[in-house]
């Protein structure tokens, strides 16, 4: 009788689970955005995108990078990130873009891609800071990429930031409130 009794063994060592790994977040590429359940959750989920991009992150800085610019290109005008982006050609999910129609009813939706209307918690400083620790152990090439993201994002990631302060605090208490 161990410690950790009620904790089932799957018997896989850490490197074949971080292979498994890989190997899920390759199969559930869709190119620039990447897919969490490709038959249940189709499309690109605003907090599944920033742990996306922290497992990606160790296997190419370059693709997780690319899973932030993704999710932060869909940021609406106010600042908010959208819980879904959703993916050009993909349907099968309710509520889809013809429920939300966010880009005809929310002055501040973009109108170039298709988003819900609502958010999810903001852990993409994380998904950031493990982008910017792994380039840190590679070449200067990718350590360039981290550095070209940061300073194209870093705006977009304050304004995230600032519209939950406002949005989701407007007593200013200092808790945020998701709805």
């Amino acid at each position: 009788a161990g410690e950790n009794d009620d904790v089932p063994n799957v018997g896989f060592t850490s490197t074949q689970l971080a292979a498994r790994a890989a190997y899920l977040l390759r199969g559930n590429d869709l190119g620039t955005m990447t897919s969490a359940a490709p038959k249940l959750y189709p499309h690109m989920w605003s907090w599944d995108a920033a742990f996306v991009a922290v497992g990606l992150a160790p296997l190419s800085v370059e693709r997780a990078v690319i899973e932030m610019d993704t999710l932060l290109s869909a940021q609406w005008s106010n600042g908010m990130i959208p819980h879904i982006v959703f993916a050009n050609g993909r349907d099968g999910y309710f509520p889809g873009p013809a429920r939300w129609e966010t880009a005809r009813l929310a002055a501040h939706a973009p109108t170039f891609v298709d988003t819900s209307g609502i958010t999810q918690p903001p852990v993409h400083a994380i998904a950031v800071q493990r982008i910017l620790d792994h380039s840190r152990r590679r070449g200067r090439t990718t350590r360039q990429a981290a550095d070209e993201f940061i300073d194209r994002r870093w705006g977009n990631l304050v304004r995230w930031h600032r519209w939950l302060a406002h949005a989701r605090d407007p007593q200013g208490r200092g808790r945020v409130t998701l709805f």
